[in-house]
């Protein structure tokens, strides 16, 4: 009988702990869903934010290419005599 109670208290502790244990782990994966969706959103701020400013730059850079090319236009300098000129 005595053996029987051993190992009914053996049997006892060993689900405690298996439950301690099944706790833990899903607190776990409970605290990393949490974290890798917080990280992930703040990766995809962080690419959205960086799409913006690269689009403005290619704005301004077509604004001051476009600049550029009226400039010469201007100055009575073609594409074709300014290279021509750049050859020479």
């Amino acid at each position: 009988v005595k053996e029987l109670q051993l190992e009914v208290r053996g049997t006892r502790e060993l689900r405690d702990k298996l439950f301690t244990a099944e706790c833990k782990l899903e607190e776990m994966r409970k605290r990393l869903e949490v974290d890798a969706k917080k990280e992930l959103d703040y990766e995809r701020a962080i690419s959205a934010r960086l799409k913006e400013e690269l689009e403005e730059k290619e704005r301004a850079l077509a604004d001051l290419e476009f600049d550029l090319r009226r400039a010469r236009a201007a100055a009575g300098q073609g594409e074709w005599e300014q290279r021509e000129e750049e050859f020479m």
